[in-house]
């Protein structure tokens, strides 16, 4: 009889067996599909980023990140974001921004720039691995 069961084996689901049995607990994981990430994760572009407007999801996104880099199958390449941000969300853009770099984030940003004053341009580029992994607050 597991101790846990847990409905989904994509990324999520996955995960959360993996850290669940490290933990000693048995774990049964359904899936509707014959294999795992069948869903929304192996239809996915598989990004990864921490530039969200939540606290929440930029320290969940980065410890992600943090396990993807340690898992060689992952085969997760730092390859960075470009975001097209209408010039009407741009304060909301840049208050996302704040709470990022009040966590800590450790993301590369370029400045903006407005081509042909549409729409304002931000790159935002992962840095090398930390020395340190970040863990936020």
């Amino acid at each position: 009889m597991p101790d846990v069961v847990v409905v989904g084996a994509g990324i999520v689901g996955a995960a959360s067996a993996y850290r669940l049995a490290e933990k000693g607990l048995r774990v049964l994981v359904l899936e509707k599909e014959a294999t795992y990430a069948q869903g929304s994760t192996g239809k996915s572009a598989a990004g990864v980023r921490v530039q969200f407007s939540e606290p929440l999801n930029v320290l969940l996104s980065y410890r992600s990140i943090l396990e993807y880099r340690e898992i060689p199958e992952a085969a997760y390449r730092p390859i960075g974001y470009l975001f097209l941000v209408p010039e009407a969300q741009a304060e909301a853009q840049e208050e996302a921004l704040r709470v990022q770099k009040a966590l800590g984030s450790p993301w590369r940003g370029f400045p903006w720039r407005r081509p042909k004053g549409r729409c304002l341009l931000r790159r935002r580029a992962w840095p090398t691995p930390p020395s340190a992994p970040w863990t936020g607050p």
